[in-house]
């Protein structure tokens, strides 16, 4: 199997050794929390950037929030390997990471099995 995704930018240059990280990082946009119901709509979007950023290695993820009328209203720097445990410890828990992984692991031994 294999996976394949684009990555907006380079937080910084581009590593002049092939073993060095990248330091990719991903741009996000998401409507500017203001209520309960936006809230939880954020928390569903946060697994959507986890798993793309997880998946691809991308450390870093930066979403703008914007107005209603589509202004920037402010920026947030999110480590990519912490939002499971903020949505745990700050959200309404509607998605698990370990669950997530856990889920895809199953799946793809299951898929790989029957080759």
């Amino acid at each position: 199997m294999i996976i394949g995704g684009e990555v907006d930018a380079l937080w910084d240059c581009k590593p002049t050794k092939q073993e060095d990280a990248v330091n990719w990082v991903e741009l996000k946009t998401s409507a500017e929390i203001k209520d309960e119901r936006e809230k939880l709509k954020y928390e569903r979007k946060l697994l959507k950037f986890w798993i793309q950023s997880f998946l691809l290695g991308v450390p870093k993820i930066i979403v703008g929030f914007r107005s209603k009328d589509g202004v920037l209203e402010r920026l947030e720097e999110l480590d990519t390997a912490s939002i499971p445990n903020m949505v745990k410890r700050h959200g309404n828990r509607t998605w698990d990471g370990n669950i997530c992984i856990n889920f895809t692991a199953d799946f793809l031994n299951c898929e790989c099995s029957q080759d």
